[in-house]
């Protein structure tokens, strides 16, 4: 049957037959599917000052594939505050249980959820050993910023982290506002016959910098980036020294590459592109001294 209105055309089907029912589910599972794989390439190709809108456009167009979404774009991060600590933490994918996120610090979810997933003991003690000297790391290389470490078991042997660094800053050196947003997350899996453990790295940087000046005018730098990395190393030991050492070694490695490339891309790209369509004084006065150089040159030829 089908029913008409401005708003378009609903159309529902009746199969007695159970594989041609089984056919058009198919498609449109596929359907769907297609339309979220053209849904995340759009989102990808869109100002990335604008991922959070786009992102939440796309959720709304498939609601049924949020979680999915979410976990597929990268977002800049945002800031939560641990009443219980006082300190603020990081949310992201990683830390989040519904619509609560886990503190670092307390280990409680904000807001409060009674039966939040946690990590085992062992790994809760390695979490905020990590987080301490993750602390200690921001205050050496940002200067100010957030960071949040967070852990959770893959199976019995193998576990998985992140490392979140969220460092913005405000009216300082003509820039307005910006943010440098960097989404660690490392793979770490144990291979004892040998004696090997492995750490895969994936590492995202978003940068979002905001200019309003009165010579340059206005302008907006947003990107980001993403580089992976993998090591294998002796299994010495399972003390959480060796695996903060190896993690924090392999995050500070990636960052400061990373660093390097985007001050290169994205900032050395845009000073040239800046310098070469914009004059440093008006348009006037360059053409004066075309003029006056070019009858300079006519005169002494």
């Amino acid at each position: 049957g089908g029913g008409g209105g401005g708003g378009g055309t609903f159309r529902v089907f009746f199969f007695n037959d159970t594989a041609t029912t089984e056919i058009y589910t198919e498609q449109i599972v596929g359907s769907v599917r297609c339309v979220q794989e053209t849904g995340l390439n759009l989102v990808r190709r869109l100002p990335p000052s604008k991922v959070v809108q786009n992102t939440t456009a796309l959720q709304n167009l498939l609601p049924e594939q949020v979680d999915e979404i979410s976990q597929r774009i990268d977002q800049p991060l945002e800031v939560e505050h641990d009443t219980a600590t006082g300190l603020d933490f990081l949310k992201s994918e990683y830390n989040r249980d519904g619509d609560s996120y886990r503190s670092p610090w307390s280990n409680k979810y904000h807001p409060e959820l009674a039966d939040g997933i946690t990590p085992s003991k062992e790994l809760r003690e390695l979490e905020k050993k990590s987080n301490a000297a993750f602390r200690e790391y921001v205050k050496l290389y940002y200067d100010t910023g957030i960071s949040s470490v967070y852990f959770w078991e893959k199976d019995e042997e193998n576990f998985a982290c992140c490392v979140l660094i969220k460092k913005t800053i405000q009216g300082q050196k003509g820039v307005q506002e910006g943010s440098w947003d960097a989404i660690n997350i490392l793979d770490v899996t144990k291979d004892k016959n040998n004696n090997k453990i492995t750490y895969k790295v994936t590492t995202t940087v978003i940068v979002d910098i905001n200019i309003n000046h009165s010579e340059a005018g206005t302008v907006n730098v947003a990107g980001n980036f993403t580089r992976q990395n993998q090591e294998t190393f002796d299994f010495l030991n399972d003390s959480e020294e060796f695996h903060i050492e190896k993690i924090g070694k392999m995050v500070e490695e990636m960052e400061t590459q990373m660093r390097s490339r985007i001050e290169g891309i994205y900032v050395g790209k845009t000073k040239e592109i800046i310098y070469k369509s914009r004059q440093p004084t008006g348009q006037k006065e360059y053409d004066e001294k075309q003029r006056s150089v070019n009858t300079d040159l006519k005169g002494n030829s």
